[in-house]
């Protein structure tokens, strides 16, 4: 009887814990309420993309943390669950303190996802926001258009050479074998929707810029112009054509069918799982890289525009869901 007194107030705690939780996504969607009225009016502008991915990184976090206290909630409920017993109607015994704990348990964790999914809906309007407004504001820097429109999933996986069934880890993300240290076991992670990889055996961490200029031994202006030219970006005086021995170790049939293998690979998988933030955004990231592959192989070349000035983003986001 302590014990259930005990798991009581757990659940007296945890449901305050889920009030605040209410709280914190009721005044986030009263937030995206108010950009959507600005959006209809006067629109936005540059100085909106900072609060936009500010509000967007802590919901990302929340949804974590949400998502960290379910898997607790789930061991918790577990522990009340009692067993079966060879009866024909399979019922199950056990004292009716713990049936009724194991049901609190059980609709705080209900309660708990049908939060997640409402936050997931947040979340994509406020990215879909973001996006939009990004769009307005050409990308000025060389590099970081490069490093946009560069995929690391490809290159990686052109110049991975064991263990051809790669293990994918979450919605996009991926693990190959090492290309900087001896590797027995796949321990690089490449995650497309950030575009940078992390090895847990050597600790390397680069971003597709970093990672190129490390494996083909160049400097920053070859490996941009390189990176240009794989992926058809305008590139005054490139150094390297279509003709590149370079070029063409990243752009033959063979590295694209490989690169396409991938991403058809994680696009089945991630279709079909639970369709929350993190899903669309690893969506959202196939979209792009099979746009990229047509793009690569019809030869389509894209042009860095100068950025817009005093341009407002009005409203133009029609699809929220």
């Amino acid at each position: 009887m302590i014990k259930d007194e005990f798991a009581k107030r757990d659940i007296d705690a945890r449901r305050s814990d889920l009030d605040d939780v209410y709280n914190i996504i009721f005044s986030y969607d009263c937030e995206l309420n108010d950009y959507t009225e600005v959006l209809f009016t006067s629109g936005l502008d540059k100085r909106d993309i900072k609060p936009l991915e500010k509000i967007l990184h802590h919901l990302m976090q929340l949804e974590h943390e949400i998502k960290e206290r379910i898997k607790f909630d789930i061991q918790t409920r577990h522990r009340f669950a009692g067993s079966y017993v060879a009866h024909p109607h399979f019922k199950m015994m056990w004292p009716e303190e713990h049936r009724e704990i194991y049901c609190e348990w059980d609709n705080i964790i209900r309660y708990e996802k049908e939060l997640l999914k409402v936050l997931g809906s947040i979340e994509k309007e406020f990215y879909k926001i973001l996006t939009e407004l990004k769009k307005q504001y050409k990308k000025t820097n060389l590099r970081d258009f490069v490093k946009n429109e560069a995929s690391l999933l490809h290159l990686v996986s052109t110049n991975n050479h064991k263990f051809a069934n790669i293990k994918k880890v979450s919605d996009d993300a991926f693990l190959f074998c090492c290309q900087f240290h001896t590797d027995g076991t796949p321990s690089m992670r490449i995650n497309p929707h950030t575009n940078r990889l992390v090895c847990y055996g050597c600790g390397s961490s680069y971003n597709v810029i970093e990672y190129i200029r490390r494996a083909e031994g160049l400097d920053q202006y070859h490996a941009l112009a390189l990176l240009s030219a794989i992926y058809k970006i305008e590139f005054e005086n490139n150094p390297y054509n279509e003709d590149s021995e370079l070029v063409k170790k990243y752009t033959n049939s063979y590295a694209l069918s490989k690169y396409k293998k991938r991403l058809e690979t994680g696009y089945k998988r991630a279709k079909y799982k639970n369709k929350n933030f993190n899903n669309f955004l690893a969506m959202q990231n196939y979209e792009r890289e099979f746009a990229l592959l047509n793009r690569i192989k019809k030869g389509e070349y894209i042009k860095r525009d100068g950025e817009v000035p005093n341009k407002k983003l009005v409203y133009e986001i029609p699809d929220f869901e």
